[in-house]
């Protein structure tokens, strides 16, 4: 090979290799860009996370603090129905006492008129034995 044709061959290969490398760079740009682009999309990946964790806190805060407002307001409602129950059994029982005590004076009253009857009785049959003592 001639030295001008040497010359050529080598300026050949040296234009493929700046080709080559200016290829490489590029390429090298570009990988450092993706990577720069995959490290913020970590860190978004990351924030994300970060926020739906504080979400699922929040939320079981918020269903724990649901579960014991359910629990106040069964017991709310637990204790009407007790109030109600003893409003009822009060008005059960002043009613069976009045009841009662209506039934008592009754008795009463019915025991009193027997009394008296059976005495009237006692001095009727008194006068039909004894006549001779006159009415009184």
């Amino acid at each position: 090979m001639s030295e001008r044709a040497l010359l050529t061959w080598i300026e050949e290969e040296r234009n493929r290799l700046d080709l080559s490398i200016t290829r490489l760079q590029r390429a090298g740009k570009e990988v450092q860009a993706a990577h720069q682009r995959g490290r913020a999309l970590l860190t978004w990946i990351e924030e994300e996370r970060n926020r739906l964790d504080l979400s699922i806190t929040r939320l079981q805060r918020a269903g724990k603090e649901v579960q014991a407002a359910h629990q106040r307001g069964r017991a709310a409602a637990l204790a009407d129905v007790v109030a109600q129950l003893e409003a009822e059994a009060s008005r059960a029982t002043h009613s069976g006492l009045a009841t009662a005590w209506a039934a008592a004076q009754q008795a009463q009253a019915s025991r009193d008129s027997l009394y008296r009857v059976s005495q009237a009785s006692a001095r009727s049959r008194e006068q039909a034995l004894n006549p001779q003592r006159g009415i009184w």
